[in-house]
């Protein structure tokens, strides 16, 4: 399920990436890695969303998010 579009997932991620710049990788990644603590399922997959659309500006390539934050509590 797409609980965010990618226009505005590209817009959250390009205002945080000019607010934060490359902080913004830690900033979206505490609010996904709080999602995931609390068991909000949408709220992580949002999140996840942004991270992935800010590493893509930021020169970052996909994947660090999945790599390296345990989601395990949202397993089913």
């Amino acid at each position: 399920m797409n609980h965010l579009d990618d226009n505005e997932a590209r817009r959250i991620a390009g205002d945080l990436a000019a607010k934060y710049g490359r902080d913004a990788l830690t900033f979206v990644t505490s609010r996904a890695e709080r999602a995931a603590e609390i068991g909000d399922e949408i709220a992580y997959a949002i999140w996840d969303n942004i991270l992935h659309v800010a590493r893509e500006l930021l020169g970052q390539g996909p994947g660090y998010f999945r790599d390296n934050v345990d989601g395990s509590a949202l397993a089913p």
